[in-house]
Parts: structure tokens; C-alpha cells; sequence
């Protein structure tokens, strides 16, 4: 035997539900055990919600430590490579600063080179040019009648004063055989005007450095 626990009523047996007001217990504990079970459920799903919630954040908070860290990273790598072009402009700049300074070294020794080559050059040509002067004269002196014999004996190493002093010993020759048949035919005056013709001829060809040989008695023997 029964009673409904809602209004005291008897309810039969077999029956399940009060007949006075209507009240079923089972079916109310089995609304109950539903409630219970969607408030589980969603109790369950709030927790799986607020989990989800929280890796989300974990996650966001994970990514935002790497990014941060990959920012530290590549700062810290972009400081380095700045400082490796700083270093390496710095010693392109120095190895610049050294060629050029090198350069001008190398060129002011050359300059001091080419100096000292033109000044010895000049000395050189000067001390050639003095001999070659002093050579000339001493030639020319070979056309003034006996003063040959100074180049024909001072000088024999020198090609060029002996080649004169031979010019000059031919013309003193002929100028001798001249006067001497001059005299004797009375034109002894016209052998010492080609006399002269010819030792002018010859001084200009010493003075100019010319090894050519007299008109006429250049030729006549050799000696």
C-alpha cells in the first residue's frame, strides 16, 4: 500500500500515480534524474568550454612567447649582421685608405725616381754634350795648317777627331805641293785662297759633327 507524498492520498497498488491530485513519483524522479543529468551535462560541457578557454590562452600565451622570442632572436641576429657590415665597411674603407696611401707612395717614389733618372740623364747628356763640344773643337783645329798633329796625337782613341786630323794633314799637303808649284807658274795666290775655302769647309764639318771628306783632296791617299 501507497500513500502519494504530495497530498497523503492512497494510491492503489500497481499504480504509480496519485489519482487524488495527479502526482507521479516516478515520473518525477525521472524528470529529476534528467535534470540532474543536462545539468551535468551542461556543467560538463561549461568545464570542457572554460578548458577550451583556458588552452586558448595557453596556446596565445605559448605563440606569443615565441614570438617573442623569435623577435629576440632576429633582433639580436640584425644587431650582429649590422655590426658585421659596420666592420666589414670599416676594413673596406682602411684596405681603401691603405691602397691609396700606398698609391701615392708608390707614385712620389716614382716621382723621386724619374727626378733623379732626368737629372742624371741631364748630367749625362751635359757631360756628352761637353765632350762632344770639346771633341769638335779639338777636330776643328785639325784645318789650321799644322795643328793636325794635336787631334792626329792627342786623340787617337777618338774616331772622329783622328778622321779630321787625317783631312786636315791632306789639306797642309796639298796646301805645301800648291805653293810650291804655284810659285813656280805665279798662281801660288789661288792655291792659298782654296787653301782657305777648303779648311773652312772642313772646320764647318768638325763644328757639325759631319765626318765628310774635303772636295777634290779628300781622296788622293789614305794613311
Amino acid at each position: 500500500m501507497a500513500y502519494c507524498n504530495h497530498c497523503g492520498a492512497y494510491i492503489p497498488d500497481g499504480q504509480t500515480k496519485c489519482l487524488a491530485c495527479g502526482f507521479d513519483e516516478q515520473a518525477e524522479q525521472a524528470a529529476a534524474q534528467a535534470a540532474a543529468a543536462q545539468a551535468a551535462a551542461y556543467a560538463e560541457e561549461a568545464k570542457a568550454r572554460e578548458q577550451a578557454a583556458e588552452d586558448a590562452r595557453a596556446e596565445v600565451e605559448r605563440r606569443r612567447a615565441q614570438r617573442q622570442e623569435y623577435n629576440k632572436t632576429w633582433a639580436a641576429n640584425e644587431q650582429r649582421n649590422r655590426r658585421m657590415e659596420e666592420e666589414f665597411r670599416r676594413r673596406q674603407n682602411m684596405e681603401e685608405e691603405f691602397r691609396r696611401r700606398r698609391q701615392e707612395a708608390e707614385e712620389r717614389a716614382q716621382s723621386f725616381v724619374n727626378r733623379a733618372a732626368a737629372g742624371q740623364q741631364a748630367e749625362k747628356d751635359a757631360g756628352q754634350a761637353e765632350g762632344e763640344n770639346s771633341t769638335r773643337g779639338l777636330a776643328a783645329l785639325s784645318y789650321l795648317w799644322l795643328l793636325f798633329l794635336i787631334p792626329m796625337f792627342s786623340s787617337r782613341s777618338d774616331d772622329f777627331s783622328k778622321y779630321h786630323a787625317k783631312q786636315g794633314a791632306k789639306l797642309a799637303i796639298a796646301a805645301v805641293i800648291g805653293n810650291i808649284v804655284g810659285g813656280l807658274f805665279g798662281f801660288a795666290w789661288a792655291v792659298d785662297i782654296l787653301a782657305v775655302v777648303l779648311a773652312v769647309k772642313g772646320i764647318g764639318n768638325a763644328v757639325n759633327g759631319r765626318k765628310q771628306e774635303l772636295p777634290v783632296i779628300g781622296k788622293w791617299f789614305n794613311f
